[in-house]
């Protein structure tokens, strides 16, 4: 007779011996001289030979062997499948779970320990927990085993999209805040690409506007992605434009549309008296001081770019000639114009008390009248000058006036 490892064999069985057992006794021994009598032969457990004697009516006797047969245990070797991440599913019948074991086992899975509630689709497990195999040999001898499965959750990710900022400004998208809300303890890797296969270098330092991705992986290796949008906005073009020179008592309009002509991407304009824009200009309609001053303009995005502007408040043109000059003496000893707020001398001549031109000269780089006409020392008398230039703001002006030649 044959049985598994955990089973026993019932060497009484009428099945196990051929012919008729009509009026026929049997007892049962462990050795061929019958001399050891088998306790309990219907649960024979060890494999082995043993004897039963057949002895009839007229007292003849025959003692036959019976050999027992125990099927070894199959080997059954379990390793546990990899933790998954939901949703994704496990297969508790892939070949590698059991990997070591006897080579034609046929398995079976069950969700409870006793082996009364099969598993439907052991190929896709979407829940954790401990299942149960069971697994048997060709002798049709089975084990059973536990297989452990891990499903863990995916992480919760919240992204806030960061502020806007203005060039050249870089945004941080590695910032705790943006990620508020999410699972604690996230690990955090930024990607240009949806397939997260272009991994961002630099993420504190984000440059160019666009949309880009983020992976949140959890203590268990479980992951979620999702987006960060980051918008750096484009300054205003300024183009500022000196305006021009005034005099004293005359106001410079910073507010005048030429001062920022060629500006573009702008919505609103401010004026201030410092580089840092703090202190704002009260009257930029109307600047009687010299200086620099600064133009900032904003655009719609809330970016603002600013400019020096220079303003320059000039003495009243004049041309100044002295009203005496000592030709014979170490100072003094020649007669030219002085210019204030003048760009250039255009004619300086020098008459007589008669009215005779006796000097003349067209620029101011001439070293001026040395006191003689016709290369004779004139003598000490007043003389009438005329003088006429162009002024620091272009225009056209001349001055006349009296001189002592002093000997």
């Amino acid at each position: 007779g044959a049985a598994c490892y955990n089973g026993t064999v019932d060497i009484t069985a009428d099945e196990l011996y051929t012919g008729s057992l009509a009026g026929i006794s049997r007892a049962y021994y462990t050795d061929a001289a019958a001399t050891n009598p088998i306790t309990d032969p219907k649960h024979i457990k060890t494999p082995g030979v043993y004897y039963a004697r057949l002895s009839n009516a007229f007292g003849c006797t025959n003692i036959l062997p019976v050999e027992v047969t125990l099927n070894s245990k199959p080997l059954l070797k379990i390793t546990d499948p990899a933790a998954a991440c939901y949703p994704l599913k496990v297969d508790i019948s892939a070949n590698d779970i059991f990997k070591g074991s006897d080579t034609g086992l046929t398995f079976r899975f069950f969700a409870n320990q006793s082996l009364t509630i099969p598993v439907t689709n052991p190929k896709e497990i979407d829940r954790p927990g401990v299942y149960y195999v069971q697994a048997t040999n060709a002798a049709g001898c089975s084990v059973t085993g536990q297989v452990k499965v891990a499903i863990n959750d995916l992480p919760i990710l919240v992204i806030r999209n960061p502020k806007e900022a203005c060039a050249p400004q870089s945004v941080n998208i590695t910032a705790d805040s943006l990620f508020e809300g999410s699972t604690a303890g996230l690990s955090y890797s930024f990607f240009f690409d949806e397939s997260l296969s272009k991994k961002v270098s630099y993420p504190e330092a984000i440059n160019k506007p666009g949309t880009y991705y983020v992976k949140a992986t959890n203590s268990s290796g479980c992951s979620a992605s999702g987006t960060i949008d980051v918008m750096i906005n484009n300054l205003p073009e300024i183009s500022v434009h000196n305006p021009g020179a005034v005099f004293d008592g005359q106001s410079v309009d910073l507010t005048a549309a030429e001062v920022i002509s060629g500006s573009k991407n702008y919505v609103q304009v401010a004026y201030f008296k410092d580089a840092a824009l703090t202190e704002t200009l009260a009257r930029p309609e109307s600047v009687t001081k010299t200086g620099i001053y600064y133009i900032s303009l904003t655009n719609s995005s809330g970016c603002s770019v600013s400019a020096p502007v220079e303003i320059n408040i000039l003495p009243e043109p004049k041309i100044v000639v002295p009203t005496a000059f000592t030709p014979h003496k170490e100072t003094n000893n020649r007669l030219y114009p002085f210019l204030v707020s003048m760009q250039k001398l255009i004619s300086f001549k020098v008459f007589n008390k008669w009215g005779m031109l006796v000097y003349q000269a067209t620029d101011a780089s001439a070293q001026g009248w040395d006191g003689q006409f016709k290369s004779k020392m004139q003598p000490l008398e007043t003389f009438s000058w005329y003088a006429e230039g162009i002024d620091a703001s272009g225009r056209k002006y001349h001055s006349t006036g009296k001189t002592i030649l002093i000997l």
